[in-house]
């Protein structure tokens, strides 16, 4: 029997990992949101999803200082200003 022949014969549904892909890959490509809406859409999404009590998003700015971008959970007053170093806390330490 060949790969092909047991995909047909399987109903194949996508697992939850696919779909929660398929959902961040809507919004990036989807309706004309601001970057930010994006992020924040996509944070909130992630915490629901994956039972977290914060989801957060950093970016790496120019001179490597690390951003929080985007959160759900944590004070989103901080977005734009709370910056780390790479090498200092759990998010410096995966940048480094």
């Amino acid at each position: 029997m060949t790969a092909n022949k047991l995909i047909d014969e399987k109903k194949f549904l996508p697992s939850e990992s696919v779909i929660l892909l398929r959902r961040v890959r809507e919004i990036m490509a989807g309706e004309a949101l601001s970057v930010q809406e994006r992020l924040d859409r996509i944070t909130a999404i992630l915490s629901k999803e994956l039972k977290g009590d914060a989801c957060s998003i950093y970016i790496v700015r120019p001179g490597n200082a690390i951003e929080l971008a985007a959160t759900t959970g944590l004070n989103k007053n901080a977005v734009g200003i709370a910056r780390l170093r790479p090498g200092t806390g759990i998010v410096g330490h995966v940048v480094a």
